[in-house]
C-alpha cells in the first residue's frame, strides 16, 4: 500500500469553467489526471486530495465529478479548498460521496494500525501584507481545527493535509509547522499555489521544503504536471 498526493483538481462542477484560461498546459487536465492516477495506483493504495476539488457552488452539482474521483482506483481522503463552495453539513456531504471517498474534518482518518491522516484548509499567514483582524479570527480557527484533527491521530504516525501552505513563501516557521512539529508527523502536503511547473524549476525554486525534520510537498496539480505524488511507499 502506497500514499499519493494531488491537489486542486478544480474539476467543471457545472460552472463550465475551462482551465486552460490559466496556461496551456491545463489543457484537458482532468483527462491527463485521470490516466496518470490509472497508471500508477492499485486499489490497495490511498490518494490525499489537499483541497479546491470542484468549481461547483452547490454539493447537487459536485456530485458527477465525485463520482467520476469514486470511479477511480484507491481510496481517497481529502479536506476542504478555498474553492470547495459545494459542502454543505458535514453529515450531508459525508453521505453524499462515494465510498472510497473520505472527508476530514476536525477527526483523522484511520489507515493503519499505525498510520494516520491529518488535516485542515489552514489560512493566509500573518506576514501576508493584506493580513487583517477578520483574518486572524479564521487563522486562528483553522489553527484549532487543525490541533483537534492531530489530537485524533492517537499518537500514530501522521501524514497532514492543508490547502493554503503552512509556512510562509519565505519558508519561515508559523504556528501551524510549531503545532505540527509537536506531533508525530511524517510528512505534509498542501495545494493552492499555482503557476509553476516542478518540471521546470532550479531545486533551488522549489516550493518543497523541509521543517523540523518534517518535509513539506507543494502537491498542485499543475506543479506536479497532473500526476499523484508518492509520498509513501
Amino acid at each position: 500500500m502506497s500514499i499519493f498526493a494531488i491537489a486542486d483538481l478544480h474539476l467543471d462542477g457545472g460552472q463550465s469553467k475551462a482551465m486552460d484560461i490559466f496556461g496551456k498546459n491545463w489543457e484537458n487536465h482532468w483527462q491527463k489526471i485521470r490516466e496518470n492516477w490509472r497508471q500508477m495506483i492499485t486499489e490497495e493504495d490511498t490518494v490525499l486530495i489537499a483541497g479546491d476539488i470542484s468549481w461547483a457552488m452547490l454539493l447537487s452539482d459536485a456530485k458527477n465529478d465525485l463520482e467520476e474521483i469514486g470511479e477511480l482506483p484507491g481510496k481517497v481522503v481529502f479536506i476542504k479548498g478555498n474553492h470547495d463552495f459545494w459542502h454543505d453539513s458535514l453529515t450531508k456531504t459525508r453521505n453524499a460521496l462515494p465510498k472510497s471517498m473520505y472527508l476530514i474534518q476536525n477527526d483523522a482518518y484511520h489507515i493503519s494500525e499505525d498510520l494516520a491522516i491529518a488535516g485542515t484548509r489552514g489560512w493566509k499567514q500573518r506576514t501576508d501584507s493584506d493580513f487583517t483582524a477578520e483574518d486572524e479570527k479564521i487563522y486562528l480557527r483553522e489553527l484549532n481545527r487543525l490541533k483537534m484533527s492531530l489530537d485524533k491521530t492517537k499518537g500514530k504516525r501522521t501524514i497532514v493535509m492543508m490547502h493554503y501552505p503552512p509556512y510562509s513563501l519565505k519558508r519561515e516557521a508559523t504556528e501551524f509547522t510549531e503545532l505540527i512539529a509537536q506531533y508525530n508527523v511524517e510528512a505534509v502536503v498542501f495545494g493552492h499555489i499555482h503557476g509553476f511547473t516542478k518540471s521546470r524549476l532550479d531545486e533551488s525554486q522549489y516550493f518543497d521544503t523541509e521543517l523540523d525534520g518534517i518535509p513539506y510537498y507543494l502537491t498542485s496539480c499543475d506543479y506536479l504536471s497532473f500526476a499523484p505524488l508518492m509520498i509513501k511507499s
